[in-house]
């Protein structure tokens, strides 16, 4: 049994919540509404507070509040629910989907449940008459559910690297952009940090790559437990990462890299028998009416990076117009 915050965490992972309409989505949902012959069928998440619908067919909701979802009894078991005659259970009687518009009264739901375990959604058959399934399409429902699941894991896998669990470069080159474009929009600070690990190549060399690879998976560890949850790391390449802050300044930016250098360089488990401990080195850029795009804010960071490495290695630089003209 999980708890309701890993629940929503896993929800979240995917991060599918308000997101536009997609086809591979939108095939399922048009799939079970040909197979069951129903008005009404949608692909939902339920976060902590609401049930948003990522592929919706028949209804003019794409949100309803978590109290008045019929699918948070779905998602608390590992099969379908089926419910023949909604007024005829006391737990929807009242509900306003049963008792107003669009009048429910049949429903049958099969949770999304990721491979560890966690209920995240539900993707539902409804209609406005009394009617049931059988116990064989029941499983049809699941099945299409589990296709679901698959599709959102393949994606998860798309965009998240699979040595260290930090973001693909693409993946962080995306959230990147939506990020600046969100700090333009709304006149917001963001900070952006790229992280080096110090003389990679020699512990690659001395202890072999099971170790080296050992030492890019804890420095993401590090990152993930120091950050706040909705900073993000995104690995470019090598041992060559990047961290965005967003409603962070320059200043402050600063104070992340500094906590996550410290984190690093003390780590006492870090890989207990090298010497000495690895560091990281850190380059720090914030956003501002100059930077006109992404790769002019990373590019920023990367002065940084530079400088800081140049300068004796496990340490935080953060850019000044100085390093830009040294670079010229």
């Amino acid at each position: 049994m999980t708890s309701e915050s890993e629940r929503v965490a896993a929800v979240r992972r995917y991060e599918l919540l308000d997101t536009p309409a997609e086809a591979p989505f939108d095939r399922i949902t048009r799939l079970a509404k040909l197979i069951f012959d129903v008005p009404i069928v949608y692909l939902s998440l339920i976060d902590g507070q609401r049930q948003w619908m990522k592929s919706v067919r028949g209804m003019k909701e794409v949100e309803l509040r978590r109290e008045h979802s019929l699918c948070n009894h779905t998602i608390r078991q590992t099969f379908p629910m089926v419910i023949p005659d909604l007024r005829a259970d006391s737990r929807f009687a009242a509900n306003p989907l049963v008792t107003g518009a669009p009048y429910l009264r049949f429903y049958a739901g099969a949770p999304l449940r990721t491979a560890d375990g966690h209920s995240i959604g539900t993707l539902c058959c409804l209609d406005t008459k009394v009617r049931s399934i059988t116990g064989q399409n029941a499983e049809i429902l699941n099945d299409l559910a589990r296709i679901v699941v698959d599709e959102m894991d393949l994606r998860l896998l798309a965009t998240v690297d699979s040595l260290t669990g930090a973001m693909t470069r693409r993946a962080f080159s995306d959230a990147l952009n939506r990020s600046l474009a969100l700090a333009k929009r709304h006149d917001q600070e963001l900070g952006c940090v790229m992280i080096d690990v110090d003389n990679f190549k020699l512990v690659n060399d001395r202890y072999g790559h099971p170790v080296g690879d050992l030492v890019l998976q804890r420095l993401v560890a590090i990152c993930k437990t120091t950050l706040r949850a909705s900073d993000f790391v995104g690995r470019l390449g090598g041992e060559e990462f990047a961290v965005v802050l967003p409603l962070t300044s320059a200043s402050a930016a600063m104070t992340a890299a500094e906590r996550l250098r410290k984190g690093i360089a003390t780590e006492p488990t870090f890989v207990p028998f090298m010497a000495p401990r690895i560091t990281a080195s850190f380059g720090v850029a914030a956003y501002d009416a100059d930077v006109m795009d992404p790769a002019q804010l990373l590019k920023r960071a990367d002065l940084a990076l530079y400088a800081a490495k140049a300068n004796g290695r496990n340490q935080c630089v953060c850019f000044t117009e100085s390093l830009a003209a040294q670079a010229a």
